[in-house]
């Protein structure tokens, strides 16, 4: 599912192991090889076997429609075992009015 600027945005990322096991995550959205959200374990909601991202109107308002944007999550437990995902490629899609609702 791609983005829509200015909509609200949600994407649910499966972990190799209990993402409670994890004692760092970081999910990283980018666009144009500049990283515009960064969310850490405190702005992700955590499941059994799932990590949630949110991301606001404001927050994806901040996209440019047309363009591609990268979603990585990256996990940490050990020197050795911090495991990350491929960069995901999601679409952007217009808004016909990028006004924030609230």
């Amino acid at each position: 599912m791609g983005i829509r600027r200015a909509c609200s945005y949600k994407a649910v990322f499966k972990t190799p192991v209990a993402p409670s096991q994890y004692s760092k995550i970081l999910v990283t959205v980018q666009q144009d090889g500049n990283n515009l959200i960064s969310k850490n374990q405190s702005a992700l909601t955590i499941g059994t076997n799932s990590v949630t991202m949110n991301l606001t109107q404001a927050e994806t308002a901040q996209f440019e429609a047309g363009k591609r944007a990268f979603v990585q999550i990256r996990c940490y437990k050990a020197a050795y075992d911090a495991p990350g995902s491929k960069a995901w490629p999601v679409e952007v899609w217009p808004a016909l009015d990028d006004q924030i609702l609230s």
